[in-house]
């Protein structure tokens, strides 16, 4: 995003100015949730002009750089959540074994097992 100065220049405001006037930070054990954009509940930014997720911006201001394939992960499951105190790296099979263990899926709850040979139609 650009502001202008006082001439009316445009003025390039940095990525970290940009993400916390996205952020509604409250204390340290709380969510912080992010305000801007989002897709499926998930915050979204653009750096150099290209869509990330917020809570991975989050991680790096605080900690630094991801590795890469890996993930940021919640401890909290809200996907909205920014707070570098909410977040750890991990690896996708962590990710799901995570959601299995809670009990989430795609759409919020778990998948039923059906065992169709006992089932009447």
């Amino acid at each position: 995003m650009k502001e202008r100065d006082g001439e009316g220049r445009f003025i390039k405001v940095s990525l970290e100015t940009r993400f916390w006037e996205k952020v509604e930070v409250k204390n340290e054990n709380d969510c912080w949730n992010w305000l801007g954009w989002k897709v499926r509940g998930y915050g979204r930014i653009k750096r150099n002009g290209v869509k990330e997720l917020a809570h991975r911006i989050s991680y790096s201001i605080h900690f630094g750089h991801i590795p890469e394939r890996k993930c940021v992960l919640h401890t909290c499951d809200n996907p909205s959540c920014v707070n570098p105190n909410h977040l750890w790296i991990g690896t996708h099979q962590e990710n799901m074994t995570d959601r299995g263990r809670k009990g989430r899926t795609k759409n919020g709850r778990s998948k039923e097992k059906f065992d169709l040979s006992t089932k009447r139609f």
